[in-house]
């Protein structure tokens, strides 16, 4: 479970790592954590991104949004397997080459 950030870099190295976790089986979820609506949430009525704030604002107002409880869970559970040792590097979450 994380926050979501929004620059290039991490929208891209976010989705690497969510697709190489969800292939070994395991779940990720992230969230929006800073904003108050996600950036794909919120359009005109032409389908557009807004250029002014508030033309956004208003818009935002007018959206019915549920709160959203994320309830801890009951009790933790040991995930199976082991953990190896290795450096940040062999890990190769940020990879600066990356073209976004």
């Amino acid at each position: 479970m994380c926050n979501h950030l929004y620059d290039p870099v991490a929208l891209v190295r976010d989705h690497n790592i969510k697709q190489k976790l969800g292939e070994l089986g395991i779940s990720v979820q992230s969230y929006n954590g800073d904003l108050l609506n996600e950036p794909w949430e919120v359009y005109d009525d032409d389908g557009q991104v807004f250029t002014t704030f508030n033309a956004y604002w208003e818009k935002s107002l007018l959206m019915q949004n549920n709160p959203v409880s994320h309830l801890p869970p009951s009790r933790l559970i040991q995930a199976a397997g082991s953990v190896k040792m290795c450096s940040i590097e062999e890990l190769g979450l940020e990879n600066s080459s990356v073209a976004v």
